[in-house]
């Protein structure tokens, strides 16, 4: 039996683009390949299972994250639904690399007037695609600490665009394709301030 997609497709063509005999492959195998081939040319797009959980959150800022960890630590199962980075726009684009934008500007001016500390030097300057490529470094970082606490109090995240299709369900969009369906008993909507909430 064939560990994923990928290895199915290529026990069925090879290489030089020969078909493989469907007989090497177990019945069950056979039909699964089917269906998934069947899907694919009726919808455009692989089946996939439904996730299931008791809180979800969609948003990933400050006020999402905390409340999905709060909730994870309750007991409950939690996923948290994202459409870009995990930590909102103030650590992502807001104040955190703004803060980092500013550390070097305040280096810059003091390196100016190092004379006054008994510290001399010689062609000050500034490579401004390097400052940028550190404030967004130091933002990624602290990003990448909100997903590790996701993984450490076992939160599920999901990355797209949620649009509620019933009271207790949700589709995740990612590129205008669906890759996602979930069913939660309590929601919460945590967007960013300026974002809408839903999306025609």
């Amino acid at each position: 039996m064939c560990g994923n997609l990928e290895e199915v497709i290529y026990r069925l063509i090879n290489e030089n683009n020969k078909v493989v005999r469907l007989a090497v492959l177990p019945f069950g195998a056979l039909l699964t390949i089917l269906f998934i081939i069947s899907q694919i040319l009726l919808f455009g797009r692989i089946p996939m299972a439904e996730r299931e959980y008791d809180v979800t959150v969609i948003g990933g800022g400050p006020g999402g994250y905390v409340a999905a960890i709060r909730a994870a630590q309750l007991g409950m199962k939690v996923g948290l639904i994202e459409r870009e980075k995990l930590g909102g726009v103030c650590l992502n684009w807001g104040c955190i690399p703004s803060k980092a934008l500013l550390k070097s500007a305040e280096l810059y001016n003091t390196m100016k007037k190092s004379q006054e500390f008994g510290i001399t030097h010689t062609g000050l300057s500034y490579d401004f695609p390097k400052i940028i490529t550190r404030s967004r470094g130091v933002a990624d970082r602290v990003s990448k600490g909100v997903e590790y606490l996701m993984r450490k109090n076992k939160i599920e995240t999901v990355f797209g665009t949620a649009k509620l299709t019933e009271k207790n369900s949700i589709e995740i969009t990612k590129d205008g394709k669906v890759t996602d369906t979930i069913k939660t008993k309590i929601l919460f909507l945590l967007p960013a301030a300026d974002r809408a909430l839903f999306q025609e």
